[in-house]
């Protein structure tokens, strides 16, 4: 993580939330199990977007220390809840969840979605921008929502290229939007600022989930999402690309790998590579990140060589 240093304190307010709360002990266990993962999650990578992200901007807009962290927190939160919403989705939960019940889980994770951000948020903010952040979350969860429906129907609904980046935006862009905008939100309520920060957030967090679908589309081993069914770039383009015959076979192979079959996993794999549909998928990963440079509010000329917002920008490319 980039802001490595600054973790701490960003998990300290949320400790400090749940302290002041004073859930019962077995409910309160649940939330530290849920923050203790995504902090080894965070700690393990070189970026964690919900934590640098904010961090970036708020050094941008010149926030206050105290300012900064609360706003990684809130949007550390979000994150976590909509992490373990989606694993448990798609089958993928930690093993140390195998004896909680989904209905704890759904209480847990609709809690950090929905309600401990605002309370981070009442923290810090004014009426005025706690209404604009209250807001501006209950729209984003809203459009994610939606982005999770279409992901969950994506063997019938997502069939194009077009509709799989439209997901994508709803899903991540749309989160990530939010994850930038906090600062100008928390810091005043300036709609036109917070509006501005929003648009390179859905930019470059369309930009990361892009990259993300596509290298595990082609990873080795269980962690490879065509054993999930899941579409990707590489994936839509190689249906784009080939004939007739090979098409059929494509989609035959896709279904058995949604199954399970490793083999067939290894020939979509084969067919991505033989129709340069990785090649397309990397240099559309560039324009998505152009385009997230072109709405950074800020002139990257104005920020030092080593500057966060820099790093982030230099993240999740092949070439």
């Amino acid at each position: 993580m980039i802001h490595d240093s600054e973790a701490a304190a960003v998990f300290g307010h949320l400790d400090a939330l749940l302290d002041d709360l004073a859930p019962e002990p077995a409910y309160r266990q649940l939330f530290d199990t849920a923050l203790r993962l995504v902090r080894e999650t965070a700690e393990a990578t070189d970026v964690f977007l919900p934590i640098d992200l904010p961090l970036a901007v708020a050094d941008i807009l010149g926030r206050p220390v105290h300012e900064r962290h609360l706003a990684a927190a809130a949007s550390t939160c979000l994150w976590a809840g909509a992490d373990l919403m989606d694993d448990a989705a798609d089958g993928q939960l930690p093993e140390v969840w195998s004896e909680v019940s989904p209905h704890l889980l759904l209480l847990v994770s609709t809690n950090l979605l929905s309600t401990i951000p605002h309370l981070l948020a009442a923290r810090l903010a004014g009426r005025d921008s706690s209404a604009a952040y209250g807001e501006a979350v209950s729209r984003t969860l809203f459009v994610m929502s939606s982005g999770q429906a279409s992901d969950l129907r994506a063997h019938r609904d997502v069939r194009t290229i077009d509709a799989y980046l439209s997901m994508v935006r709803r899903k991540s862009g749309v989160e990530f939007g939010l994850f930038a905008a906090t600062p100008a939100l928390l810091a005043e309520g300036d709609g036109d600022a917070a509006a501005a920060w929003v648009r390179f957030g859905m930019a470059y967090g369309t930009m990361c989930q892009v990259f993300d679908d596509t290298v595990s589309a082609i990873v080795e081993g269980s962690r490879n999402d065509l054993l999930r069914g899941k579409p990707s770039l590489p994936v839509l383009r190689a249906l784009e690309a080939t004939g007739d015959q090979d098409h059929l076979r494509l989609l035959a192979d896709l279904d058995s790998a949604a199954s399970g079959d490793q083999a067939a996993v290894q020939r979509v794999i084969d067919c991505i590579t033989r129709t340069a549909s990785l090649r397309f998928s990397f240099e559309r990963i560039e324009l998505l990140r152009y385009r997230a440079a072109q709405a950074l509010p800020v002139k990257l000329a104005a920020l030092e060589p080593d500057h966060a917002m820099r790093q982030l920008l230099r993240q999740f490319s092949m070439f």
